[in-house]
């Protein structure tokens, strides 16, 4: 990839940037209870720019933040391709990074784990982030979205 092209699509990232916070609504899962919560996500870009690192935080009505983490979004060089890890307060560790591209004017990445399978959408509409978790457990057949958020921009 030529550096014009792989400059471009790191500088896409930067839509990202910025402080975030909105309302959740979350599916009942093994590990998390559901219903709704408030999330905050505060994203910049570090490396010159080369890549976005995030830290994220769920909260609960009762004060309990049942979900914190640290992702960093980086580009691969050679293929252009979006890679994003994310560590997480429950312990998962990402045995490989989700990995992804810009669909339908959004960010839209996918992993597969021992766990099962999921899909990541990162969208900004204004000044509205969107992002929603789709997930299915090994063994079954279809997606079910565990995650829907709408988060705005505070800074």
């Amino acid at each position: 990839m030529d550096a014009q092209r792989l400059a471009a699509l790191r500088q896409s990232l930067a839509a990202f940037e910025g402080v975030w916070e909105g309302d959740e609504e979350i599916a009942s899962s093994p590990v998390v209870r559901e219903g709704p919560a408030r999330g905050r996500h505060v994203m910049r870009r570090a490396v010159d720019g080369s890549i976005l690192v995030q830290e994220y935080e769920r909260r609960r009505d009762d004060g309990t933040r049942p979900i914190s983490g640290h992702g960093v979004f980086a580009i691969d060089p050679l293929s252009g391709v979006v890679a994003w890890f994310f560590f997480d307060s429950l312990g998962y560790l990402p045995n490989e990074p989700a990995r992804g591209g810009w669909h339908d004017g959004g960010l839209l990445l996918a992993k597969s784990t021992r766990r099962g399978e999921a899909r990541y959408h990162f969208r900004v509409e204004g000044r509205h982030l969107l992002h929603h978790i789709e997930g299915k457990s090994a063994g079954v057949a279809d997606f079910t979205t565990f995650l829907s958020g709408s988060y705005r921009r505070v800074r």
